[in-house]
């Protein structure tokens, strides 16, 4: 496992993919417009889905005439029978279906020290607004890299407990890289 601590806070997500839910699910968890609003900062990456999971696929062009190309890809979701998840590619304009949220094939998790990664988490697949970017290309200077974190809650514990020696706001763990 590789961890990464930045100095920088600026992302930029040119392959910016949304998941969104569409199914409503009463689980008891926060909604995430109860979630902080530096859950928004969360970002993943490294994610393998299922490919029998997915159901097609659109190349959407984001030309900014027919309005938000999220609220259209949600729109081609809410229309295709199975579809619950999806993910618009801002690089392919390609607006992807799926009949699961992948999120748990994520091997790379980036945020801040806190809110905490369960806090963020535990309204995730509970709203049609949980969009979480994902394949991110991150700016900045990395301060400290470390191997022996085993852990993504560790690497977010760890920026926050040491992170103002480092000047530190934002955290990368990859699983897949070891």
């Amino acid at each position: 496992w590789t961890y990464t601590i930045q100095l920088a806070t600026m992302i930029s997500c040119s392959a910016l993919k949304l998941a969104l839910s569409i199914a409503l699910l009463a689980l008891g968890a926060s909604a995430a417009g109860d979630l902080p609003d530096e859950c928004k900062k969360f970002t993943l990456g490294e994610c393998d889905p299922a490919q029998d999971e997915k159901i097609g696929e659109w190349k959407i062009p984001d030309d900014g005439s027919h309005g938000d190309i999220n609220t259209i890809c949600q729109t081609v979701c809410e229309i295709q029978e199975g579809c619950n998840y999806f993910v618009y590619n801002k690089k392919t304009e390609a607006c992807a279906l799926y009949h699961y949220r992948y999120l748990e094939s994520c091997q790379l998790v980036g945020g801040l020290a806190t809110p905490s990664i369960d806090v963020c988490s535990q309204g995730e697949d509970n709203t049609c607004e949980a969009f979480i970017m994902e394949d991110c290309t991150y700016f900045g200077e990395a301060v400290l890299t470390e191997t022996s974190v085993t852990d993504s809650h560790s690497c977010q514990e760890l920026l926050e407990t040491i992170g103002f020696a480092y000047h530190a706001v934002y955290f990368t763990y990859s699983s897949k890289s070891h």
